[in-house]
């Protein structure tokens, strides 16, 4: 029944590479596994219920956000930026179809807004995955509208207090998708995902990131 996979995370370098487990798009080029437009195609094939994949970036101590806006006051946000250039060669490699934001260190919606609009220029749409800081997602949100169209909301670790409810408040009339780790294997999963319906939730996610518990991450889980 799930709709929806958000691969975490892909990195920005400080000269706008872009990088998973290794450099993926340079210079406005694709050098990334040949393999993987397969893969991920495969991923939205019958009988799989995935019709979108999102490519997420940044994220704890992750410095992407900030390299990314020290290339876009050093280059600006032209077709013939680096950023730009490697957006392109992404979308046109890959079956990706939004840019996720999980933006956690100093925020500026200034300048993730140009680089949300560069997305969307080059095909993408923007989603955004908020634990605090409300004002800077609003500020991201109206500033790219309808282009955004998702809000991930993080309701562990440090949004673990997070009210989706309150939260279903900030974003006009999109409403938050209540989003949960895997860290406890208990009812708590299933006790946020009620919490999040109740307050008018779009929808759910889980984000099974403990590959060190046991058991660890994997489909088995996915499927509880």
């Amino acid at each position: 029944g799930m709709t929806t996979m958000v691969i975490f995370n892909m990195g920005v370098a400080t000269n706008g590479d872009f990088t998973y487990a290794g450099t993926i798009c340079s210079n406005g080029v694709y050098v990334g596994p040949t393999n993987w437009a397969s893969l991920l195609n495969q991923c939205k094939a019958a009988p799989s219920s995935i019709t979108r994949i999102e490519m997420c970036v940044g994220g704890w101590t992750d410095p992407s956000f900030g390299n990314i806006r020290s290339r876009i006051q050093a280059n600006g946000t032209n077709a013939a930026s680096v950023l730009y250039r490697n957006l392109q060669a992404l979308k046109s490699a890959l079956p990706v179809d939004a840019i996720d934001f999980d933006t956690e260190n100093p925020y500026d919606s200034a300048l993730d807004s140009q680089f949300g609009r560069m997305c969307v220029s080059t095909g993408f749409r923007v989603t955004l995955c908020p634990y605090t800081a409300v004002s800077y997602w609003q500020a991201l949100k109206n500033n790219l509208g309808v282009n955004c169209d998702q809000v991930y909301l993080q309701c562990y670790d440090g949004g673990a207090g997070n009210n989706p409810a309150t939260w279903n408040t900030y974003f006009g009339g999109l409403k938050v998708v209540a989003g949960y780790w895997d860290w406890e294997r208990d009812i708590t999963f299933l006790t946020k995902m009620r919490v999040g319906q109740a307050a008018g939730c779009s929808g759910g996610f889980l984000w099974p990131s403990c590959t060190g518990c046991n058991p660890p991450a994997d489909g088995n889980e996915m499927k509880q």
